[in-house]
């Protein structure tokens, strides 16, 4: 649903060995995924339920590694808003 996150800088995102980095980036500049949402739900309504699986994937020493996640969300059509349920 989006274009893929490049960082800013080039070694924004290097984590040291043993370490952790939080990682992120603002959707601002990317197709917008409540409204893709809306698009592939066109027959729900305005406000409708749904699940997304959500993909981080990093290429490492060659090999592509991905952390998945399904969510499932609350779609608000008239804004393109996506609320997660817990």
């Amino acid at each position: 649903m989006t274009e893929p996150f490049v960082p800013d800088r080039p070694n924004s995102w290097k984590v040291r060995a043993h370490s952790t980095l939080p990682v992120g980036k603002t959707i601002t500049h990317h197709k917008n995924p409540g409204a893709s949402l809306v698009r592939m739900n066109d027959n729900k309504g305005l406000i409708f339920q749904t699940e997304m699986d959500v993909v981080f994937s990093c290429l490492w020493r060659s090999e592509v590694n991905e952390i998945r996640q399904k969510l499932y969300v609350t779609v608000k059509a008239t804004n393109n808003e996506i609320v997660q349920l817990v």
